[in-house]
């Protein structure tokens, strides 16, 4: 295993992170939907943290060719996280 960890590393790890915490909040009884909704969302985080990183280090937005999966992972979940918002 290299170090750093890769993007995709990151990405993976932190959605299992994510749904690791909703389960122990949920104490062992989560709903699937909004179990597989708070996995995606986690899943963004690291996508968000390098566009808003990369505002401030413009050379960035160059690298970002090559995580086109993650940043539909990412629009997906804030899609999903609105509307369940608005329509809740």
């Amino acid at each position: 295993m290299s170090w750093p960890p890769s993007f995709e590393q990151t990405t993976v790890g932190v959605a299992l992170l994510g749904a690791g915490v909703a389960l122990i909040r949920e104490r062992g009884k989560p709903d699937l939907v909004d179990l597989i909704s708070k996995l995606l969302a986690a899943s963004a985080i690291p996508t968000s943290m390098y566009l808003l990183a990369s505002a401030f280090n413009p050379a960035w937005v160059q690298k970002l060719s090559d995580v086109g999966l993650y940043l539909a992972a990412a629009g997906l979940a804030l899609l999903y996280v609105s509307l369940k918002e608005l329509f809740a």
